[in-house]
């Protein structure tokens, strides 16, 4: 009888104590989703592309989108528009692309990663075949 008056506190004491100690901070709050977002620095200014092969770009915070390329001497603009096809995962569409030697009427884009002054994406006619491109803000 003085065994179990004993061993019930100690066993009580026991659970209480693996209860208490199992349990973390983290344990309470799911894991949130990481948001690869790009940061605001991505809008409202003209982004240079590093090996001046492609484009400069400019993606306007209002859904509007322009374009220079620099050739022979030559401007040649051209604008559309753009929307999030998922913001999340930096997946965007160029659309109603025009312009004097404007080819193609939409793009997709795949933002890789944007800083105050680099960004890194790949660019797809198609949305399957990706190349990639570094611009730089060297304003």
């Amino acid at each position: 009888m003085k065994k179990d008056l004993i061993l019930k506190p100690l066993l009580l004491a026991i659970v209480l104590s693996l209860v208490i100690f199992s349990c973390s901070s983290d344990d309470d709050s799911a894991a949130e989703p990481e948001d690869n977002s790009p940061p605001p620095t991505l809008f409202d200014k003209w982004w240079y592309d590093v090996d001046d092969y492609s484009a400069d770009i400019y993606f306007h915070s209002t859904g509007e989108y322009e374009q220079e390329l620099h050739f022979a001497g030559n401007v040649y603009p051209a604008t559309g528009t753009w929307h999030w096809i998922n913001e999340a995962t930096g997946e965007m569409k160029l659309e109603d692309l025009q312009g004097p030697i404007q080819v193609n009427s939409e793009l997709y884009i795949n933002i890789i990663s944007v800083d105050d002054h680099l960004l890194t994406l790949e660019r797809s006619i198609d949305g399957g075949s990706f190349t990639p491109i570094v611009y730089e803000d060297i304003d």
